[in-house]
């Protein structure tokens, strides 16, 4: 199986982390609190735990998503249209 990113709550801190299966009480309950995941992406899980507003992995996989577009039109020397 693939392997797949999670963000474990530890306290208040956030910590990313890879695992090829599910995290349950038996094999992470010793390292975290609370686990989310899987993310699709690791841009997503990093987003995730940079902003600790973010609920959600589809949240979090949309606004990195939206993030990066918009760097990206930033250095391509596009206009951005704002409404």
């Amino acid at each position: 199986m693939r392997e797949k990113f999670y963000v474990g709550r530890f306290y208040d801190r956030r910590i990313l982390f890879k695992s090829s299966f599910a995290p349950d009480s038996a094999n992470h309950s010793r390292l975290y609190d609370s686990c989310v995941g899987p993310f699709k992406t690791k841009r997503g899980a990093e987003y995730f735990v940079k902003h600790h507003h973010i609920k959600t992995v589809a949240l979090a996989e949309k606004l990195a998503k939206e993030e990066v577009e918009l760097a990206n039109l930033g250095q391509s020397g596009q206009s951005l249209k704002i409404c």
